[in-house]
């Protein structure tokens, strides 16, 4: 796929206290048809989810449902993440790593 995404700011605040040096999340896309990328910073748009820019974490719908468990590095207060379909995509945390 070639399309573009714009990444969405997913504030961690409420989440992970303000010591945390990683984030470990949850991302299922809901349908056959989502292709979706986490990522822990802003920097560009996406294309198809791939090149220089594309996210730490990507991947594309199966034949029900995907479901991507991964790690961040936190650089900010957010993560970001961009998918195809809106509504049919889900992220949570599942818990974090201190900086202590």
């Amino acid at each position: 796929n070639n399309s573009t995404y714009t990444p969405t700011a997913a504030a961690i605040g409420n989440f992970v206290p303000s010591t945390a040096s990683k984030i470990k999340f949850v991302a299922n896309g809901q349908s056959s048809a989502v292709q979706a990328g986490v990522t822990p910073n802003n920097d560009a748009s996406w294309t198809g989810y791939a090149g220089a820019n594309g996210p730490a974490f990507s991947f594309f719908g199966g034949s029900t449902a995907t479901t991507l468990c991964g790690e961040l590095m936190l650089e900010s207060t957010n993560i970001y993440w961009a998918n195809n379909t809106g509504a049919s995509f889900l992220l949570q945390c599942l818990g974090w790593e201190d900086n202590l």
